[in-house]
């Protein structure tokens, strides 16, 4: 079986495999399409960067899978439809695997896949699982189905590292400082976003408060189809603890959600920086070089588990690492930067800060992938950004 990128001539071939009876019933949509807006669509879409079009060959086409990524390029619904004389042929789930595939090497980045089947739909839910999606969630009358698109650990003996994302919109300082938007995106989307191009972190989990002060940012994340962990919203650590074994890390990268600028190729150095040293934590913020907003922590399993049994003190169990930081039986390494960073700002905690992340995000939206390093720049150039922030006093 080939796939091959859709191209004008293929206009025909969609319309009648979106158009059949059959179809149009298991669609969103169950309308009937007119051609000449399908065609209108259809021109648009093959040139457009927001579709990935792309129709199945074995002898003649047996069908058709549509990629459509929304503006960020964190996730992309997928749908498949063979034509009408190729069903029943158990072609589905060969042409889904190879068309993602195919789509993988394409798109060259990390990117969610969404699949949204009607409840009825028996055929198709069993295609997507086939191919690897998960389930997701269930909304009235529709399934959500979801293949990640951070790297999976597919080996017994390599260790589960998880990226879990502690936020809450409760914050004194700034309140609902998470859901801000640049560009109409919430920041902790941003966040998100930037962390799933990490090509060593297995699964990311947002870790927020079970309580209904947080359902805005539950419903919002959950609508996004992140993976969230909801647990007691005082005592971090113990959110922590049970996000972390939940989804049996054995390796944990610790972010918090006020740092939308955190960049997955420093995550992904500092991932390695742990295993090269072979400690119980490492940090890039035990002695600050980098900008305050590039702040993570990586630590082991039993290292959490030790702290969450043994911690004590109220400030403990608020900020999550208190305890192994101060504790001389666990092994320590420092993460540092050549050129010292620290008297630079891009967390969110005060109303300059998100002005100051606004500049910088709109300088190169709509990309939010540009690293950390390309900021450094851009604030060296522009001098006056420097100086938005530079007053407010940094927090550790």
């Amino acid at each position: 079986m080939k796939i091959l990128k859709a191209n004008k001539k293929d206009c025909k071939f969609f319309y009648e495999c979106r158009n059949d009876f059959q179809t149009r019933k298991m669609m969103m949509n169950t309308k009937f399409i007119n051609f000449k807006k399908h065609k209108e669509w259809f021109l648009n879409a093959i040139k457009s960067k927001k579709y990935y079009l792309y129709v199945g060959l074995i002898d003649k086409k047996i069908g058709v899978i549509n990629f459509s990524l929304d503006e960020i390029l964190y996730n992309a619904d997928v749908s498949i439809t063979l034509h009408p004389t190729q069903r029943k042929k158990n072609l589905s789930t060969i042409f889904l695997k190879k068309a993602i595939n195919r789509f993988r090497k394409d798109i060259n980045c990390n990117i969610n896949l969404i699949a949204r089947i009607k409840n009825h739909n028996k055929a198709s839910i069993k295609c997507f699982l086939k191919a690897g999606f998960q389930f997701l969630k269930k909304i009235k009358n529709i399934s959500y189905f979801k293949i990640s698109g951070v790297y999976k650990n597919t080996k017994k003996k390599n260790k589960n590292i998880v990226a879990i994302v502690q936020a809450r919109q409760t914050s004194t300082r700034f309140p609902n400082k998470v859901l801000k938007k640049i560009n109409n995106i919430p920041l902790i989307k941003i966040l998100l976003a930037r962390l799933s191009k990490s090509k060593k972190i297995n699964e990311i989990v947002l870790s927020i408060p079970d309580n209904k002060k947080n359902l805005k940012l539950y419903k919002q994340a959950t609508s996004w189809h992140e993976t969230i962990y909801k647990g007691e919203e005082k005592n971090v650590l113990k959110r922590y603890y049970e996000t972390a074994k939940k989804y049996n890390a054995d390796i944990i990268l610790r972010v918090t959600g006020d740092c939308p600028l955190i960049d997955p190729i420093l995550a992904d150095q500092l991932i390695n920086f742990y295993k090269k040293k072979k400690v119980d934590y490492v940090s890039n913020n035990l002695t600050a070089t980098f900008p305050h907003g590039l702040d993570m922590e990586v630590f082991n399993f039993r290292s959490l588990k030790a702290a969450h049994l043994r911690s004590t003190k109220k400030y403990q169990k608020e900020h999550v690492t208190y305890y192994i930081t101060e504790n001389k039986k666990f092994k320590k390494a420092n993460f540092i930067s050549n050129i010292n960073y620290s008297n630079q700002r891009w967390t969110i905690d005060k109303k300059e800060d998100l002005r100051l992340v606004s500049l910088i995000v709109n300088n190169y939206y709509p990309d939010i992938y540009f690293s950390w390093k390309k900021v450094i720049k851009y604030i060296k150039e522009n001098n006056h950004l420097y100086k938005i922030n530079n007053h407010l006093k940094i927090i550790g």
